[in-house]
């Protein structure tokens, strides 16, 4: 959180940082709580439930899988995300994974620090010209194919909504998800966890894509069988893969995607930049104070709260 924005919430009320991984102790610090802000943290339906005071639950960016909305809508909590603040930042990580894995960024740098000077055996592919296959095109990758755009890319998209004004918009050829990933040479996966979402990209998809396909995901690890992924990779059946998530988070330390050398990940980084955490916080804080002064946030998730008295 920005300065700017801990002076906000300080002015606004007691301010007090919940650690630990537990859920009791969720529990304990939810107790006297009006406004919990959550990172990655589940806010599960027990904490909810038994925090008496609770008028709002505000996930630290897009993401709101780690709170149990459902049990919020029942107890008439607001639960509230922050769309679009950090779209940029993801959509140029993306592209960073991109170029690390195509490019072999890291393994360069990693034998150049080793005192190795390899050229030839690590030579990469070019973005260029290349057909980009978004899954999901909200901000995000709305992002991401303008940045397709730039280098000359042949932009695709996989979305719930497509339309001919969208498509005109965003410069996207809107196509099946099937056909997304037969095309594709880089896969970025961008839409958000849900019902719908999980378990998407399974071991018939992952058939699918060609040999010589790079396949990203800065969205959510459940969106992909991470087991499926790992043999497919493994057995060099595609290119390479850049990762910012995990099935789980943490991944394990015997995780065996961290043993693949075709492989770039990070630790869930990608929305995460100076810029984006000063905006993301700043919003937070402003929806903090709505909420304590009665009003209705503007970034309302469970939407049958919105216009309901409370």
């Amino acid at each position: 959180m920005s300065e700017e924005s801990m002076e906000l919430l300080h002015n606004a009320g007691e301010v007090v940082w919940s650690e630990g991984d537990e859920e009791a102790e969720l529990v304990r610090d939810m107790k006297d709580a009006s406004i919990v802000i959550s990172g990655l943290r589940p806010i599960t339906r027990r904490a909810i439930l038994s925090a008496q005071k609770l008028k709002g639950v505000i996930a630290y960016g897009v993401g709101f899988d780690q709170i149990d909305v459902g049990a919020a809508t029942e107890k008439r909590v607001y639960v509230v995300n922050t769309p679009g603040v950090n779209s940029v930042s993801v959509a140029e990580f993306a592209f960073g994974l991109m170029l690390a894995v195509a490019r072999k960024i890291p393994q360069l740098n990693n034998t150049v620090k080793a005192r190795k000077w390899q050229r030839w055996e690590l030579v990469g592919n070019e973005l260029w010209g290349k057909t980009l296959g978004i899954v999901g095109l909200g901000k995000v990758g709305s992002h991401v194919a303008a940045l397709g755009k730039g280098f000359k890319m042949n932009v695709l998209s996989f979305t719930r909504h497509p339309s001919k004004e969208r498509a005109e918009k965003s410069g996207v050829e809107f196509v099946g998800l099937d056909a997304l990933l037969r095309k594709s040479d880089f896969i970025v996966l961008c839409c958000a966890l849900t019902d719908e979402t999980r378990g998407l990209i399974g071991e018939k998809e992952l058939g699918l894509l060609k040999s010589t396909a790079y396949f990203v995901n800065v969205s959510r690890g459940p969106i992909v069988d991470e087991r499926a992924l790992t043999q497919v990779l493994s057995d060099k059946r595609i290119a390479g893969a850049g990762l910012d998530v995990f099935e789980k988070e943490p991944p394990s330390s015997n995780n065996p995607m961290l043993n693949l050398d075709n492989v770039v990940v990070a630790s869930h980084m990608a929305g995460l930049s100076e810029e984006s955490t000063k905006r993301i916080s700043l919003t937070i804080a402003e929806e903090v104070v709505r909420i304590l002064k009665g009003e209705e946030p503007r970034h309302l998730v469970n939407q049958e709260l919105s216009g309901v008295r409370r």
